[in-house]
């Protein structure tokens, strides 16, 4: 089954200036080509506004080459595998009720639905488009799923359900709002790119810099999968913290808080580093990293070259080599900062006990959050 995006990699188009070109050589064609291109004239027009009434829009593989395009007091809406060169704005103030369903569609210039009193349903699939404003609308369904949208505005609507999956959203505007049932995975936003201000210009920048022909983003969904079910594994074991019996025992709550902070980890390398240090539950895991270390830096202070201020034969302090009790004992005491100064470091020594320093402070710190974690939270 062809897709928008698959026509567009079979005709080379991907960037404005390649679709440009397309419609310049192909507009009233006679050919047999996969888009049928409508300019503004192709339109029949409602108003002197360029406004189009119908009833049903409906449309497959076709280019729209306008540089805007209103749809007013439509009740069916079906646009597939479709290209607006400019603006696409919906509007209804009719009595009847509207269902907008929109799948492999590409919006140079945004898209606009506002003002309308009922719409059933709003069914983005795979819509790719700069802006995607829903403004001042009563809707039952809001679904949002796999598509790339630099900007998304939603305001002063009554939503009964708002599901958005799968998308990439560049940056996010969302209030006044009235919304009953929502299911916004975490991921789709661009927090980094999130600003407390907009500007139009910042706005501008943000629309000119989006390639609404651009279909490439892969969305891996087994990875999707396994993340629902981390979430569904994180849910219950919340569900049993918080309402469980309180005969339970702390090894039995320890346990169970283990396992609810590895089931909100997805990263692989993460979730090792997480299983290793106990998830700063399991005490015992610590203790046996801390010894770990102290043995294998005991081992750099032997090495040769490590050369150390420390008693000599007659009591008096030489500089020399360790050997491997007195480089444990080191170690130790390097590893808890207490530094008694009767062996001190020289030469690349001195590193190594920085470093050391460094990993026993942060390892004893843990070690006494993970007993906090473990007897007293």
């Amino acid at each position: 089954m062809e897709t928008l995006r698959s026509l567009l990699d079979e005709l080379n188009i991907r960037t404005e200036k390649q679709l440009r070109r397309y419609i310049d050589e192909n507009y009233e064609t006679t050919n047999n080509v996969p888009f049928k291109i409508l300019k503004s004239s192709d339109l029949i027009r409602g108003d002197s506004e360029d406004r189009v009434y119908c009833l049903s829009f409906e449309y497959d593989r076709t280019i729209f080459d306008m540089e805007r395009i209103e749809i007013s007091n439509s009740s069916k809406i079906s646009i597939k595998d479709c290209i607006f060169t400019g603006e696409l704005c919906i509007r209804n103030k009719e009595e009847h009720s509207l269902g907008i369903f929109m799948d492999y569609v590409a919006l140079g210039g945004g898209l606009v639905i506002a003002g309308a009193s009922s719409i059933t349903d709003i069914n983005l699939t795979k819509t790719n488009s700069p802006e995607l404003k829903v403004v001042n609308n009563e809707i039952g369904l809001l679904s949002i799923s796999s598509s790339d949208i630099s900007y998304l505005a939603i305001g002063d609507c009554f939503v009964s359900t708002l599901s958005s999956c799968f998308n990439y959203f560049g940056t996010v505007d969302i209030s006044g709002n009235s919304i009953k049932d929502i299911v916004f995975p975490y991921g789709q936003v661009n927090v980094f790119a999130q600003k407390a201000v907009k500007t139009d210009k910042w706005l501008n920048s943000i629309k000119s810099n989006h390639s609404f022909l651009d279909f490439s983003k892969h969305i891996d969904f087994d990875r999707e999968a396994k993340k629902e079910r981390l979430k569904r594994s994180n849910d219950t074991f919340n569900f049993l913290i918080k309402n469980s019996d309180y005969h339970m025992s702390s090894k039995e709550r320890a346990r169970l808080k283990y396992l609810e902070s590895l089931s909100s980890i997805d990263n692989q390398f993460k979730r090792f580093v997480f299983r290793v240090f106990g998830g700063l539950i399991i005490p015992w895991r610590i203790l046996a990293i801390i010894a770990a270390s102290i043995i294998v830096f005991s081992l750099f202070y032997v090495i040769p070259g490590s050369y150390f201020n420390a008693p000599g034969p007659d009591g008096d302090t030489v500089q020399r080599g360790l050997g491997y009790w007195e480089a444990l004992y080191f170690s130790g005491i390097s590893f808890t900062t207490i530094g008694y100064g009767d062996i001190s470091p020289i030469a690349q020594s001195r590193f190594f006990a920085v470093a050391e320093g460094i990993v026993g402070v942060i390892l004893s710190s843990s070690f006494l959050v993970s007993l906090v974690r473990r007897y007293i939270d």
